[in-house]
């Protein structure tokens, strides 16, 4: 752990002045999560630890022996400690698009190569970016994050802005960030987030199932994915439509005016849809929608029928799904997608 921390903080350091500062939080910020790590199994023989608390760690490490035993992930020290921000976010990611233009800005870093957004562990420090950054005339937008992966590079903990999520959700989470370890494509997020999305998805089913978890619980599960396929459908559509937007000889005025209606078209389509919490409609409003936000929806969820699609052709045999996709990630990018685009042919 020692030495992996001194490497990282020997990349970060040779990166140059212009954002130290940035790497200087992001230093601090992974230090004060591993100060702040407990074994689960001396938490767990702790008779101050609470009892809710002690519930949901015997819950998670069931799912991380899952996650091993089952769906063929990295056996490592990883959500095998916890550790309590005293926060309800771990990180802060700001997403940023010029206003004519559906990519995201990037931002790249040693070891994990360039990704569509910045991360802060302190709020402030985002909001500071976001405004810099709508000065400048971009999309913007920022994004409370409960977890991320160090692919390795740590023990990543189990923490209290998630601990305490409904079971199928904290298991989509586990699943998620180590399929990070399993898979990871340097420079390309959204076939990175995709795969893990994926394989997080397919995870929860057959930990609902392998539980003989309630058909309620598996029906409100498929329930939830289904609503957010259906705003994720919505959310790519509107983007497609405003890739030909950008594309066009159209003025950049008469662009900015059509864009704002197919921004209000999205909006009022979500908002029609059956079964939508409050929490998700507020997270939806109207002022939210962006070329930003829409951004990081594709980064998350763009490839994931393609990742699904291979499973299937896997036959649900996980490590000859890794395999596939790892011969995929090593093409090159153009390639690469272009054999994701070819499974759903």
């Amino acid at each position: 752990m020692i030495h992996n921390y001194l490497l990282l903080m020997a990349a970060l350091l040779l990166s140059g002045c212009s954002t130290l500062s940035w790497y200087g939080q992001a230093v601090q910020g992974q230090y004060e999560i591993w100060e702040l790590q407990k074994p689960i199994g001396s938490l767990l023989d702790d008779p101050l630890t609470p009892d809710q608390l002690a519930k949901r760690l015997r819950t998670a490490n069931e799912i991380r022996l899952f996650a091993v035993m089952e769906m063929q992930l990295p056996d490592n020290d990883s959500y095998t400690s916890f550790a309590d921000l005293q926060r309800d976010s771990v990180l802060w990611a700001v997403f940023a698009a010029d206003q004519d233009s559906i990519e995201l800005k990037q931002w790249c870093y040693p070891l994990v190569g360039c990704v569509g957004y910045r991360g802060f562990f302190a709020e402030e420090d985002a909001a500071k970016l976001t405004t810099k950054l709508r000065q400048q005339g971009l999309d913007v937008y920022i994004s409370p994050v409960p977890a991320y992966s160090t692919l390795g590079w740590f023990t990543d903990p189990l923490l209290n802005t998630f601990i305490n999520w409904p079971t199928p959700y904290l298991a989509e989470l586990i699943l998620h960030e180590l399929a990070h370890q399993q898979l990871y494509i340097e420079d390309d997020s959204r076939f990175n987030e995709s795969f893990a999305t994926a394989v997080a998805e397919e995870g929860v089913r057959r930990w609902l199932e392998k539980n003989h978890a309630a058909p309620s619980t598996l029906k409100g599960y498929e329930q939830a994915v289904q609503s957010n396929r259906q705003i994720i459908a919505l959310a790519l559509k509107t983007r497609g439509q405003l890739e030909v937007l950008y594309a066009s000889q159209l003025t950049l005025d008469e662009k900015m005016r059509q864009k704002k209606i197919y921004l209000e078209s999205l909006f009022t389509q979500i908002s029609s849809l059956n079964g939508l919490s409050d929490h998700m409609a507020s997270s939806w409003r109207y002022e939210k929608l962006n070329n930003a936000r829409l951004g990081a929806i594709a980064t998350y969820y763009d490839l994931v029928p393609a990742f699904k699609k291979l499973i299937e052709q896997s036959h649900g045999d996980m490590q000859l799904f890794y395999q596939q996709a790892k011969r995929i990630g090593r093409l090159s990018l153009s390639e690469r997608q272009q054999a994701l685009v070819e499974l759903l042919e």
